[in-house]
């Protein structure tokens, strides 16, 4: 299963990685509109879902704050953890930026400051 938040181009390339059969691709972004994909993949019994949570959260605060209440205990148990993440000083933002551009990293990257 892929969990995906980055561009249309990176869904052509996630489908490619995918088990035939069993893979799944989650698109959290569903940003892609107009945006063409190759859905051959499909035809391998692959399931593409696609949908924008910020929409969903928009719409309804209190559904989202009970899924949020619901998931909180399994990272608490350690059932879920956090995406994987690299940090870098802020002062660095720029090479920080162009690495994610590359959308070869797995996790997210966070800026840190200091209170200099």
């Amino acid at each position: 299963m892929i969990l995906n938040t980055l561009s249309a181009e990176m869904n052509r390339d996630n489908l490619r990685l995918l088990q035939p059969g069993s893979g799944r691709l989650i698109d959290l972004r569903n940003m892609h509109y107009g945006a063409q994909l190759d859905y051959a993949a499909l035809q391998s019994g692959m399931l593409f879902s696609a949908f924008d949570l910020g929409l969903i959260a928009a719409a309804d605060v209190s559904y989202m704050a009970g899924l949020l209440d619901e998931i909180a205990p399994l990272f608490e148990n350690g059932t879920l953890r956090p995406v994987p993440y690299r940090s870098a000083p802020v002062e660095r933002i720029g090479e920080t930026i162009r690495s994610f551009r590359k959308a070869a990293h797995i996790g997210k990257f966070v800026a840190t400051f200091t209170d200099s």
